[in-house]
């Protein structure tokens, strides 16, 4: 995410959206308490209504302000997290294909290393007459083991027992 404020706090921008969300719900109740204490205090004081409804206007102006700063930012707020769900089902989807391409790749270095197909390259560069250090270079193997896999298979091809 680079140098923003989420990772300073090493957050996923999907935790980061939530605690953002949750921070205006959290204001927008203490709105509301602050509201119905003016209002409750009010009700409970003088026990009659103002002469004139002008404390009451200005109460119901400033919930309307209120009301719309909280909705305007409970928007925001939600675009916000869409955003960046999107981004982290992109991640998410990126992730899944590199996963399934290492897969992919897994399986034939895992046939390599166990089955015949390395040892028949090494036995058919060694008959060609390459030494163990060429062998080694091209298949990514150590001399010792260039020379235990020759020799095993010599050693196969002249016993009666044969190992499979």
């Amino acid at each position: 995410m680079g140098t923003d404020w989420f990772g300073f706090f090493n957050l996923t921008g999907m935790e980061a959206g939530m605690i953002l969300l949750g921070v205006s719900l959290l204001v927008s109740i203490l709105i509301m308490v602050a509201y119905f204490r003016r209002l409750f205090a009010f009700l409970r004081g003088a026990g009659q209504l103002p002469k004139n409804c002008n404390q009451i206007n200005e109460w119901v102006v400033e919930s309307d302000i209120a009301f719309e700063k909280l909705s305007k930012t409970l928007e925001e707020r939600k675009k916000i997290a869409k955003e960046l769900i999107a981004q982290l089902d992109a991640k998410i989807e990126k992730l899944r294909s590199m996963t399934m391409a290492l897969d992919r790749e897994m399986v034939p270095v895992a046939e390599e290393v166990s089955g015949q197909g390395l040892e028949w390259e090494v036995m058919k560069m060694a008959e060609e007459g390459r030494g163990c250090s060429e062998i080694a270079r091209q298949t990514g193997l150590s001399i010792g083991e260039i020379q235990l896999i020759i020799h095993l298979k010599r050693c196969q091809e002249t016993s009666a027992f044969k190992v499979v």
